[in-house]
């Protein structure tokens, strides 16, 4: 991992642990606070993902791959944007489902650095199942908002105290001789 890759792995995991304690607090203005931010973290990734592939992947291979990525992204974030006014149920499940992503994906993460044989895949696949953990968690206190918003913040704390150790991990440099 680079050296810019490790402040922003950093700089989000604090902007997490920062969120999740905010959502941890039941007031209405926390969570419309978050959910504006991932409404806007969703919609610049989506198009900084599209600008990379206009400028640079669609001459790799596979380059097609973050094309789909940008546009599904942009996409959630616009979804996002129409959560305003929906009741807090629908845009909790939204951000529940968008947890349980997540937890796949790292799941299959750590199955692929296993195969590998790197020595990380254990701490990976902890975080995965935890976020799978919590979203399920949530699904169980959708009537009761106060403890759904204590559960989804504590989740979002865990995730971004795990970035943050990411970003002071060391990463092993592969010589090809």
């Amino acid at each position: 991992m680079s050296g810019r890759k490790r402040v922003v792995y950093f700089i989000t995991g604090l902007f997490m642990v920062l969120f999740g304690v905010i959502m941890m607090f039941p007031s209405e203005e926390g969570y419309k606070t978050v959910l504006n931010i991932l409404e806007f973290a969703l919609i610049i990734s989506g198009i900084k993902h599209l600008h990379f592939y206009f400028t640079m992947a669609r001459y790799m291979v596979g380059g097609i791959y973050i094309f789909f990525k940008g546009i599904f992204i942009l996409d959630a974030g616009l979804f996002a944007f129409n959560l305003d006014d929906v009741p807090k149920q629908y845009a909790m499940l939204y951000l529940i489902g968008g947890l349980a992503i997540a937890g796949v994906i790292g799941i299959m993460h750590a199955m692929e650095v296993r195969k590998l044989e790197s020595g990380k895949w254990k701490s990976l696949l902890a975080q995965g199942i935890i976020q799978i953990s919590v979203a399920i968690v949530c699904l169980f206190f959708l009537g009761d908002q106060d403890m759904l918003t204590l559960v989804y913040g504590l989740g979002l704390l865990h995730s971004g105290i795990m970035r943050i150790m990411t970003s002071f991990r060391k990463t092993a440099i592969v010589y090809v001789k």
